[in-house]
């Protein structure tokens, strides 16, 4: 099989040149954790590589965004290392920006409101914006409450792996479609170490988690302290489970391992707490408005001395928030105040105004013992996930792939799939993903693996991501 790999010139399909990679030349390649190829190779010729020069390498686009290294050790030999980019990391050079007062994708600095999804379109508004010419999409997006996130200066790439975090998922890339959810579909095929099969060797390490809980067996679980009142409790400060103050998983197989989690929206996690999703049907003028399906008289739940709000999620007044002025329950109508803390967006106006079908959020009041009710089942659900999910040992396989069992199987590692791992003598028979791999791009076959459950916590990976 010829392992020639062609390199073209930037933004044009002339061929810059033809390349035999050398034994050391890898695709590096992980879940949420980047796509890089270590191209190395000798060649007689100087040839002049620019940034923005590209090839394709196991069916994916690379591309070189840094200046491309050499040495020269004679009259005709130039030792090249050039380190190509999958293009996900188009992310990285594509700032996540927002409407500005003239409704130009300018601010840097912002708060967004949302779903999940609403957040994924406005990274791929982004990079249409920076590549008109590219067909970047939007896959899977598994739902989410709507959630307030604040931006910085934040990278598109930056931005999804805090969605990742926030709302306990992944992000994936198939070629320029990007998902948000978790795929780990079994690809059917045993890893076991021995004469004759797929492992050369096996290893167990312990995940880097320095300053961190390993283990969590005992997890006590807490939401925010909207919409609570100051009785909820015995005066607890924020939205409690109902079953207990903590849920337990595996403490008779690893003892008592304590972390405490606030489901707050301030620490990349979703926000629990009481509040009802209400629908805008009929609009008065700009400040005034019916829900016809509202199900209890907000009045009778006001707390003396705090001024009720209504956050709007949808419509044109999304992500804004405003006191009520009042409130009819024979009509179920709501008067809102002015919102001018920001000089540039006063709102409501004849611009930004309510319309039929809005979604809004009522915020400080005391909620209905049904809703809080609700809150806390979501809440003891949310706990439960999550010790689930980030319960158990954070341990590494990092395995030794026997090369000619894969080349001959024709086995190619799928990232994220789950592999069966067996190893009799240290009891291991188990379903297990395979989470980062390096491939060796003069033989294909041969492999250098990571399997985990769990993937590398999000902001370490934002590191490792600039780094390579």
């Amino acid at each position: 099989m010829s392992t020639l790999i062609t390199i073209y010139a930037y933004k044009t399909n002339a061929v810059r040149a033809v390349v035999d990679p050398d034994d050391q030349s890898q695709q590096q390649v992980g879940v949420m954790r980047g796509d890089v190829v270590t191209l190395s190779f000798t060649d007689p010729r100087a040839i002049q590589f620019v940034v923005g020069d590209y090839c394709t390498i196991f069916g994916n686009n690379y591309k070189l965004n840094k200046p491309a290294p050499f040495k020269k050790s004679g009259n005709n030999n130039y030792q090249y290392t050039l380190t190509l980019e999958g293009d996900q990391y188009d992310l990285l050079a594509c700032t996540y920006l927002f409407l500005d007062s003239s409704n130009h994708f300018t601010e840097g600095k912002f708060s967004i409101l949302g779903k999940p999804i609403d957040f994924m379109n406005l990274i791929i508004y982004n990079l249409k914006r920076m590549y008109p010419d590219s067909d970047w999409s939007v896959g899977t997006v598994d739902d989410g409450d709507y959630t307030n996130i604040d931006f910085d200066s934040q990278n598109c790439m930056q931005v999804l792996s805090t969605l990742a975090s926030t709302f306990n998922t992944e992000y994936i890339f198939e070629g320029h479609k990007i998902s948000l959810t978790v795929k780990q579909p079994s690809s059917g095929v045993t890893l076991q170490y021995g004469k004759g099969m797929a492992l050369q060797g096996i290893e167990r390490t312990n995940t880097d988690t320095t300053g961190t809980v390993n283990i969590i067996t005992r997890l006590y679980a807490y939401g925010s302290n909207k919409n609570i009142g100051s009785n909820y409790r015995s005066g607890a400060k924020y939205l409690r489970m109902a079953a207990g103050l903590y849920v337990e998983k595996n403490v008779a197989l690893y003892g008592v391992f304590e972390k405490i989690v606030y489901f707050d929206g301030q620490t990349l996690t979703p926000e629990i707490y009481p509040h009802r999703i209400g629908e805008v049907s009929a609009v008065t003028d700009d400040f005034t408005f019916t829900d016809d399906s509202m199900d209890f008289d907000v009045n009778l739940y006001l707390i003396p001395g705090v001024t009720a709000q209504i956050t709007f999620n949808t419509g044109q007044l999304g992500g804004y928030t405003f006191d009520i002025n009042s409130y009819t329950a024979a009509t179920k109508t709501f008067v809102i105040n002015v919102n001018n803390t920001d000089q540039t967006h006063i709102v409501p106006s004849d611009l930004f105004k309510p319309a039929i079908g809005d979604t809004y959020v009522i915020i400080n009041i005391t909620m209905p013992l049904s809703y809080i009710n609700d809150a806390e089942a979501q809440l003891l659900l949310a706990a439960q996930q999550y010790i689930k999910t980030n319960g158990n040992p954070k341990v590494t396989f990092p395995i030794h792939c026997n090369p000619l069992y894969f080349k001959n199987n024709n086995i190619q590692l799928q990232l994220g799939y789950t592999y069966r791992l067996v190893e009799p003598a240290m009891n291991i028979d188990r379903q297990i993903r395979v989470i980062y791999y390096t491939r060796n791009l003069r033989k294909p076959y041969i492999y250098q693996p990571d399997l985990a459950d769990q993937v590398i916590p999000q902001p370490a990976l934002i590191k490792l991501l600039n780094s390579l």
